[in-house]
């Protein structure tokens, strides 16, 4: 087998999730033919100067206690840094490389916001949708029982189908609707059926489905 056809096994394998089994080979072979993968030495990107529009900045969490933190400008990562885990230490090392970019799209975690402060001070900040719904859902479950937690969970998924606002107008109208409607939701006190109705008569059951207030 050609050092080519062995990194492409070890590829299936490492991206694909293929087991040694299902890819023909048998584990001790695949384990010969494939531990030189291993350290084969990856060039980071040329740091170039360019100044990006935007740059996203995410940690992700490996096996045997490593974490790698990687900066991408919408298309194809431009730098990354090795370490243990994310703070503001590690993000800094990274960005201290790359001039400022117009946007950073972040997580939110305190370790970046941080070191956005002290290295990135004049970028704007836009946190993340997908991490944001996924907070929300870690907060709440995917059944809340609560009506404002129905709500809420009803507005963090209709995130995931933000687009762009006309005008900045029409977005600031989306986002002052929504902030309306969740305040109403949380102060509005439920109706209690009066005496006599059964449980459907005058009640407010919290099922209401959330209208659609970031695409309004």
């Amino acid at each position: 087998m050609t050092a080519k056809a062995e990194a492409r096994l070890f590829r299936r394998w490492l991206l694909e999730e293929f087991s040694a089994r299902q890819l023909g080979v048998a584990k001790t072979s695949f384990t010969n033919k494939t531990h030189w993968c291993w350290h084969v030495e990856v060039p980071k990107p040329q740091v170039t100067g360019e100044v990006y529009d935007q740059v996203l900045l995410d940690g992700i969490y490996l096996a045997y206690g490593w974490c790698l933190i990687t900066a991408t400008e919408g298309r194809k990562i431009i730098d990354w840094q090795w370490c243990q885990r994310e703070n503001s230490a590690t993000y800094q090392a990274l960005m201290n490389r790359l001039p400022a970019p117009t946007v950073v799209l972040t997580d939110g975690g305190a370790g970046i916001a941080k070191a956005l402060r002290l290295t990135w001070p004049q970028s704007r900040i836009q946190r993340c949708l997908f991490h944001i719904r996924a907070n929300t859902i870690t907060d709440l479950t995917h059944n809340p029982q609560s009506p404002a937690g129905k709500t809420l969970l009803g507005l963090a998924n209709q995130l995931m189908g933000v687009k762009p606002p006309k005008t900045p107008e029409s977005g600031l109208a989306c986002y002052n609707t929504g902030i309306g409607y969740i305040a109403i939701t949380l102060t509005r006190k439920p109706t209690l059926p009066s005496q006599g109705q059964g449980n459907g008569g005058g009640h407010t059951s919290g099922s209401e489905k959330p209208i659609n207030v970031l695409n309004a």
